[in-house]
């Protein structure tokens, strides 16, 4: 990995976990409203957010619509 994409991706990692705790979710509950399933879920939001796995585009514009506003029928809480 280069230097600019190891800086992408923790720039991303970062960006994420703060947009996951301003909408006030846990690492388990980000992970159900990006998608991810099964028991590993809250392993592979928290690698996401340390910059070891990447950010799909569909999860990066449902972040986005998330972070205005927008709430599924199944959102937490």
């Amino acid at each position: 990995m280069t230097d600019i994409n190891a800086a992408a991706c923790a720039l991303v990692a970062a960006i994420t976990k703060q947009a996951r705790q301003n909408l006030g979710l846990t690492l388990d509950e980000m992970a159900d409203m990006l998608g991810y399933e099964g028991e590993h879920r809250r392993q592979m939001m928290h690698r996401v957010e340390i910059g070891e796995r990447r950010l799909r585009e569909p999860q990066r514009r449902l972040i986005e619509a998330y972070l205005h506003g927008y709430r599924p029928s199944d959102w937490p809480r």
